[in-house]
């Protein structure tokens, strides 16, 4: 269950290859831009995302602080779906695709890769500019 700033789930397994995370009826207190980060036992990175993708009415979705998805206003929900496929295990570069859907029927859709300074084992959701707190929503992660 969301709540807070800053939703993590931790513990994913260092030979993981393949992450999944849902994000469903994700709400929050304010208007906010959602965004993804990743992590290791160092923490969240913060820095190096590099990619490109689309939204529905002109939002720019390419951040380089982490895996941005449409702005979602204090009366939306948004539903999201990350797909993370690690590309080189001795480079720790992992790739991404995002789909995003808010129950106002603004989509976005953006793909990109970023290197971490170690093993993935976290991944975080907040918001830009990170004040919005979560009112309601699931998250969940899988991985193999």
């Amino acid at each position: 269950t969301l709540s807070g700033a800053a939703n993590d789930i931790t513990g994913i397994s260092a030979d993981a290859k393949e992450v999944v995370l849902s994000i469903h009826k994700a709400s929050y207190n304010a208007t906010a831009e959602l965004l993804i980060q990743l992590g290791t036992s160092g923490g969240i990175v913060a820095t190096g995302y590099g990619g490109s993708g689309w939204a529905t009415g002109g939002v720019n979705v390419v951040n380089s602080t982490g895996i941005r998805t449409q702005n979602n206003a204090a009366t939306d929900s948004a539903n999201i779906v990350v797909f993370l496929k690690l590309l080189d295990p001795v480079n720790n570069i992992w790739a991404w695709t995002c789909h995003t859907a808010l129950d106002t029927a603004y989509a976005a859709w953006n793909t990109g890769t970023v290197t971490l300074p170690g093993v993935l084992d976290r991944v975080r959701l907040t918001t830009i500019p990170g004040t919005a707190t979560a009112d309601a929503g699931k998250m969940s992660l899988q991985y193999q």
